[in-house]
């Protein structure tokens, strides 16, 4: 995948969160190792309905070479999931 598909297909992701009334629509770029992660996200909860004591939201991530990775935590938490995020590395 070139950087301009994967600027389509994340535009393409932006779309759909728009028709689905999500707004702001965050984003964020995370770098591994010279391997850009570009993640598209919200600070809207999922309404679990109570399942979880604070609501999570979530992030869609995806590089021109590799992973597409959907994080879902609680906002104070998410420190912690971008820290986790930038570790990832591709095996060769």
């Amino acid at each position: 995948m070139t950087d301009q598909d994967l600027a389509f297909v994340l535009s393409r992701e932006k779309e759909a969160m728009e028709r689905q009334g999500i707004h702001p629509i965050l984003e964020r770029t995370l770098n591994l190792e010279g391997v850009s992660l570009s993640c598209i996200g919200d600070t809207t909860t999922l309404n679990s309905k109570g399942i979880f004591d604070i609501e999570p939201i979530s992030w869609t991530c995806i590089s021109p070479g590799g992973p597409k990775v959907g994080m879902q935590a609680s906002e104070p938490d998410f420190d912690e999931v971008w820290d986790i995020g930038s570790h990832i590395r591709k095996k060769s």
